[in-house]
């Protein structure tokens, strides 16, 4: 750990006395932050609020499916990571906390990062097992029962996320530092793992279930043709019995 420490890493704003570099360091990191804010956080927590109360409202009714409890979560996950966001309203300063402190933000917010691109990933995996049933008891199982499912997204999540923090490369645990949500000291394995588990493995994923299904729905097509001339034959047979 000795080797991989990244704690002399300092901010921009706080490697320099010089007010004009700290400006033109911040200035556009500040400007994109805030119309990050005013334009997509308020109608992403609208639409994760009345999202909640639409599910709220249908439990009442009838009973919830299984992709009632996947969007949920979802929408719960997203809503936290737009609460973690709120971490940068400090800009151009950062939180000043001690390193494990940091640590354990970033540890949460990778959780509910990995959670919820993991539920994305689960839901196109329960669409596809809708459409094609598996022929497997045990994820037929699964597949029926959604708590078993999101409990087991959630922990190979917690298992990423756990990685994740892993490679912070910390030394003194209680020194202050300046910190983000993902922390500037990190270790370099740390952007290529979560690079890695949280955007390249989901993307594949999607990928190959979107060109399985296109590739299933086109056998139907391939296969009329045989089918209707099947049907036809037993048409002409039911007719010679009259």
């Amino acid at each position: 750990m000795i080797s991989h420490n990244m704690t002399w890493i300092r901010y921009p704003s706080h490697s320099s006395t010089n007010v004009e570099d700290i400006i033109s360091s911040q200035n556009v990191i500040s400007r994109f932050m805030h119309g990050y804010f005013a334009l997509f956080v308020p109608p992403g927590l609208l639409a994760g609020i009345v999202i909640l109360v639409m599910f709220v409202k249908t439990c009442t009714r009838r009973a919830s499916e299984k992709l009632d409890a996947l969007i949920l979560a979802h929408t719960i996950s997203s809503l936290l990571m737009i609460l973690f966001s709120f971490t940068v309203t400090a800009r151009p300063n950062y939180l000043q906390v001690t390193y494990l402190e940091c640590g354990t933000l970033s540890f949460f917010f990778n959780l509910v990062y990995f959670g919820s691109q993991y539920l994305v990933v689960l839901m196109v995996l329960s669409f596809h097992l809708h459409r094609h049933p598996p022929q497997n008891a045990l994820i037929i199982r699964a597949h029926q029962n959604p708590m078993v499912s999101i409990g087991f997204v959630l922990m190979w999540a917690f298992c990423t996320a756990l990685i994740v923090v892993a490679l912070l490369g910390i030394e003194d645990y209680h020194g202050r530092t300046a910190c983000q949500l993902d922390p500037l000291f990190a270790w370099a394995e740390y952007e290529i793992i979560k690079f890695t588990f949280g955007f390249g493995v989901p993307s594949l994923f999607h990928l190959f279930c979107f060109t399985l299904l296109l590739i299933k729905g086109t056998r139907p097509e391939i296969q009329s043709p045989r089918q209707s001339d099947h049907f036809e034959d037993t048409e002409k047979y039911r007719d010679t019995q009259k």
